[in-house]
């Protein structure tokens, strides 16, 4: 199934402004999604809560956000960069 119908049909509210340049059928979109999606899906639904908690919007404890990469044996790096500026704005109006 191709996933960005998908996306995009799940998100329309109004027909005003669709072009649709595939056939869909009802069968199409009523397929279960794949694990991996229901499982991206989770990871991002926990960042928004904390999210949301860090910044006052909403209130409770953190939840733990799942590490669906490492899970998979996916590699991922963590970069630091610093960033040294020589001179401030304040520095060059002078």
């Amino acid at each position: 199934m191709n996933w960005r119908i998908f996306n995009f049909c799940s998100q329309v509210t109004k027909r005003e402004g669709i072009c649709i340049t595939e056939t869909i059928t009802l069968s199409d979109l009523d397929k279960p999604l794949p694990t991996t999606l229901k499982k991206e899906n989770l990871h991002i639904s926990a960042l928004e809560r904390n999210t949301l908690i860090r910044y006052g919007f909403e209130t409770g404890k953190y939840i733990n956000v799942p590490d669906i990469e490492n899970k998979q044996g996916i590699k991922s790096y963590n970069v630091k960069a610093h960033i040294e500026i020589a001179h401030s704005l304040n520095d060059q109006q002078k």
